[in-house]
């Protein structure tokens, strides 16, 4: 997953909200473009975690130069979890995948073993930050 697709993902619950981006793992690869690019992103750039455009509140916020922007697209996200800045609610990207569905359309074994996989990031996370980790609805 490249970091301008979060310029088009959102939360199911909350439409327009940026998610924040977590990487556990990302590669680089050199998509055939030489030197700088346009910028793709048009409301949020997830590079500089920023709004950008009309949506940008302050002149203080960082506006992505054409370098920024062609170091952002050679890199791929392999693995993360995107949160929800209203809910806390957390969506797991696997395999360069992001996962953003409703709670009742979730993968409980996937998003559990993403748990497992990486759970002192997690215990940090809920401590350390801000954000509330929401736990994903079990059916009984």
């Amino acid at each position: 997953m490249r970091r301008s697709l979060l310029d088009r993902l959102v939360c199911p619950y909350h439409k327009d909200t940026p998610l924040r981006l977590f990487v556990f793992s990302e590669r680089f690869s050199d998509s055939g473009r030489r030197g700088p690019s346009e910028r793709r992103c048009e409301w949020y750039c997830a590079l500089f975690d920023t709004k950008l455009g009309a949506r940008a509140k302050d002149q203080g916020t960082p506006t992505p130069s054409p370098e920024d922007c062609a170091s952002c697209e050679a890199r791929q996200i392999v693995e993360g979890i995107l949160v929800c800045r209203e809910c806390g609610r957390w969506y797991p990207i696997v395999g360069g995948i992001p996962r953003v569905m409703p709670d009742e359309l979730r993968d409980r074994k996937l998003d559990l073993k993403m748990l497992a996989r990486h759970s002192g990031f997690f215990r940090d996370l809920s401590s350390g930050l801000a954000i509330k980790i929401r736990s994903v609805k079990t059916e009984s």
